[in-house]
């Protein structure tokens, strides 16, 4: 029987279970979307049963602990809140999910995860020290110093998605978070839809079915006029994010994850510009900006690292 972790990756909108090696190997895998009328517990309760039964259908491997990937903000003690989804105030996830598979468990914010999981598996990254920003429902960050997640004095360092843009405009948008003019609230995936929709109905047009940020960077390609706007503030927002935190850690390298980055180059392209544009001369051109090497998956294999990191300081 082969050792493995569990590992659970919960976003905004989907959640992946999976079993995991040491060597950072999916060896089994299974992707939820989460029921509109699914709060926080209740996902949880359809993950739990879904990791119950890939381990029913997987005998041969064994998980020895748990990792858990979360969409929001951690705390010291493991408890979680979600500023997207209801019912996962100040929940004792690790917890939770330890007594129902009576396995040690680990959970750590997803950006944190996505740049552990990018630093231990990604093999052109290993051993660079990295900022990642996850860009999808939400915005957030995490970054590897030193070799480890940095989480701060109160475990939630690297909230990039909320660092503050344009606070003090009454017409930016309100963030998720309380205040006005973050980047969360000018880059995030539901932004750029959202502020989509409103440039189609103003230049008298509909959105089609399905409608969501990637048509937005694709209709910008084309040059259709509603978009680029909307392309232009999104990138303009996250493009500080980026900046901002180059100019704090000087870091070699900043890796970018999550659905909107699914766009490719039409998002980075203008992103790495007005990046550069931001930075003070001394640091313009040092900094590799790119998407996830990992893909979707960088959380997932994140919290699996950090799986068997809980292992490893069980064992010595």
């Amino acid at each position: 029987m082969a050792s493995c972790v569990l590992a659970f990756d919960f976003g905004g909108t989907r959640a992946r279970c999976a079993l995991v090696g040491r060597d950072g190997s999916r060896l089994a895998l299974e992707v939820r979307d989460r029921p509109a009328e699914a709060d926080g517990r209740g996902w949880l309760e359809r993950m739990i049963q879904a990791a119950r039964e890939l381990r029913a259908a997987h005998p041969e491997h064994a998980p020895l602990a748990i990792g858990v990937s979360f969409g929001g903000p951690v705390g010291t003690d493991g408890r979680i809140h979600s500023m997207h989804v209801s019912g996962w105030e100040h929940v004792d996830l690790a917890g939770m999910v330890s007594s129902e598979f009576s396995l040690p468990c680990a959970v750590d914010n997803d950006a944190n995860l996505g740049a552990y999981g990018e630093y231990r598996y990604a093999p052109d990254v290993r051993g660079r020290d990295l900022a990642y920003f996850t860009v999808s429902t939400g915005v957030g960050g995490g970054f590897v110093w030193k070799g480890k997640p940095f989480r701060g004095a109160h475990g939630l360092a690297a909230e990039f998605g909320h660092i503050p843009v344009c606070p003090d405009d009454p017409s930016a948008p309100v963030c998720a978070c309380g205040k006005r003019g973050c980047v969360e609230s000018l880059a995030s995936g539901r932004a750029i839809e959202l502020a989509g929709r409103e440039a189609l109905k103003a230049a008298e047009r509909e959105a089609a079915e399905g409608f969501n940020a990637g048509d937005v960077f694709a209709a910008a390609v084309r040059g259709e006029a509603w978009a680029r706007p909307v392309r232009d503030r999104a990138v303009g927002a996250l493009a500080w994010g980026v900046a901002s935190i180059l100019c704090v850690l000087d870091l070699p390298l900043v890796v970018l994850g999550g659905g909107v980055t699914q766009a490719g180059e039409a998002l980075f392209e203008p992103l790495r510009a007005r990046i550069e544009g931001y930075l003070p001369l001394v640091l313009r051109g040092r900094a590799e900006v790119r998407p996830a090497a990992l893909g979707q998956f960088s959380p997932l294999l994140g919290a699996a690292a950090l799986a068997w990191d809980r292992l490893d300081a069980e064992h010595g």
